[in-house]
């Protein structure tokens, strides 16, 4: 269980801190590289999903086992960690929603 990132040699250093005071964690992971043992490396065609739960770093979007968007900002529901900035926890359904309305369409 779990997924496989690739890390940086140097943590990323994030662009707005925001609220927070403190970064957080996912600074050190390369965004821009697919993680190992995601779902398109266990035969899932494709895929769209959150690396664990939403009070957990990265708070970013995977499609395919990659990130939509390599995190900038501190996000925090309860832990601070890199954030993308389009991504919101209060959006994570709709945008859910939206995603698997389009996979059924297509």
């Amino acid at each position: 269980m779990g997924l496989g990132w690739n890390y940086l040699d140097q943590a990323r250093v994030p662009e707005e801190i925001g609220k927070h005071k403190k970064a957080g964690s996912g600074w050190n992971l390369d965004y821009t590289q697919k993680v190992k043992g995601g779902p398109t490396a266990l035969g899932f065609n494709q895929s769209f999903f959150i690396a664990g739960s939403l009070d957990m770093a990265p708070y970013v979007y995977l499609r395919n086992d990659k990130a939509v968007t390599v995190p900038t900002h501190v996000k925090a529901l309860n832990l601070a960690g890199a954030g993308a900035s389009d991504f919101e926890a209060s959006e994570c359904l709709k945008d859910f929603a939206r995603e698997s309305v389009a996979y059924i369409n297509e």
